[in-house]
């Protein structure tokens, strides 16, 4: 009876590993060249470049970088599977309940990229006004 009781107590520890080691947030740095864009993470403000945001991990996130005087940047951040999430795979019944935890939690996931640092394009001068007519 203890040597179960003692190999449930182990495989409720070992439930949803993939969020134990990674969390259900992620830091993602962003940076740009030129350094001082402004940073918009899924259309709020997040800053000014060089920075790092916390994302949660089991979203997929569009990044915008924007400076006066440069092209607009659009990215994105998306979810891939965390090999940490197989460490459930071995534990019947209980290994499932993990596998479903973490991928609810975000922990099954990690951010890629989870750098981002566009150089940003130098804007094209503006057309010079046309002739007045005569």
């Amino acid at each position: 009876m203890l040597a179960a009781r003692t190999a449930l107590c182990f495989a409720f520890t070992l439930m949803s590993c993939a969020t134990v080691i990674n969390g259900r947030t992620q830091n993602v740095s962003v940076s740009s060249t030129p350094p001082g864009a402004s940073v918009f993470i899924d259309g709020a403000a997040s800053g000014l470049t060089p920075t790092v945001v916390e994302l949660t991990r089991n979203d997929t996130h569009t990044v915008r970088i924007e400076k006066a005087g440069y092209l607009l940047y659009l990215g994105t951040i998306t979810p891939t599977a965390s090999g940490w999430m197989f460490g459930n795979a071995p534990l019947p019944v209980v290994g499932l309940v993990g596998i479903f935890y973490d991928l609810h939690s975000g922990g099954a996931y990690n951010l890629t990229p989870d750098q981002l640092s566009p150089t940003l394009l130098a804007a094209p001068a503006p057309a010079p006004p046309a002739p007045a007519a005569k």
